[in-house]
């Protein structure tokens, strides 16, 4: 059974794939001409510039951050996918598209000990890419779209570890709670359902939050079971995801619509605020049932 979701999984792998080798944790030397992005825990502390002719804007200076040892920087990077400590939406790790030039994000990597790898040319494009695993199964790869030596977009891809019952997943800060709770009630809500052979079924819900330029999508395959196609219970916050996928920018690449997508006020009886609500104030029932026949 081929889908959308593994259709466009397979053009961002082969992107990554075609240059990009498994991230190690060596410690890399930082170059000291190029001046690179200073946060302190990756929470924005910006310095305010006067200015002759307008009110006072905040503005980012770039400093030089030293090497992390392997095992400081793996903390550091689980910390950030675990809690909302770093820029805001569309700027992902301080690296912001159309504003952060790829010699500055190469240098937030080489803070981590990695090196961010070119993997591939189509232009005017250029892609960038590295990985972090970690033991659990956790995984993030950022892929970076440049154009002219500036980032234009990002692509995250994480690749949740399995929960084991009421264990925290250590990829929070992009849970749909947090993520509500951060930027308020999406744009827009799309679902989709795919039936398979048999028992297996595809699921994915998409959220858009125009305002912050993020887009972020949840996948599973099997989380429906098939005697409950007509009216299947989705519980977003308790489900095993296989893959979550976010896109920072104005203007995201590789971002296709699913198979039989459906809008949340098609499929269900929630408003977006209502469905919102329910995600933040109910952390462990925040379940809601989906019309299944809009799902042929």
């Amino acid at each position: 059974m081929k889908h959308t979701f593994r259709t466009s999984l397979f053009i961002i792998i082969a992107i990554v794939l075609s240059g990009c080798i498994s991230a190690k944790y060596a410690p890399v030397s930082i170059p000291t001409k190029t001046p690179i992005l200073s946060f302190t825990a990756f929470q924005n502390t910006p310095t305010l510039l006067p200015s002759p002719t307008s009110p006072p804007k905040p503005t980012i200076t770039f400093t030089s951050l030293p090497t992390l040892e392997s095992t400081k920087a793996q903390e550091t990077i689980k910390n950030l996918l675990n809690k909302p400590v770093d820029c805001d939406a569309p700027c992902f790790w301080n690296i912001t598209p159309s504003k952060t030039t790829i010699k500055e994000a190469n240098n937030v990597f080489l803070h981590f000990g990695i090196q961010l790898k070119h993997t591939n040319t189509m232009a005017p494009n250029e892609f960038y890419s590295s990985t972090f695993e970690f033991n659990n199964g956790l995984a993030v790869t950022p892929l970076l779209v440049a154009e002219n030596g500036v980032i234009q977009n990002i692509i995250v891809s994480i690749r949740p570890e399995k929960l084991n019952n009421n264990a925290t997943k250590e990829w929070s800060a992009y849970s749909p709670d947090t993520l509500i709770k951060r930027y308020g009630s999406p744009s827009k809500v799309e679902f989709s359902v795919v039936w398979g052979p048999g028992t297996s079924s595809f699921f994915e819900m998409v959220l858009y939050f125009s305002a912050a330029d993020l887009i972020v999508e949840y996948a599973a395959e099997d989380v429906i079971p098939w005697q409950q196609k007509d009216s299947p219970q989705i519980c977003p916050l308790a489900t095993q995801f296989e893959r979550v996928r976010l896109w920072f920018g104005e203007k995201p690449v590789y971002v296709l619509p699913p198979n039989n997508t459906a809008l949340l006020g098609n499929v269900t009886n929630l408003k977006i605020e209502e469905f919102s609500q329910l995600i933040i104030d109910n952390q462990d029932k925040s379940c809601f049932n989906l019309k299944g026949e809009m799902f042929p």
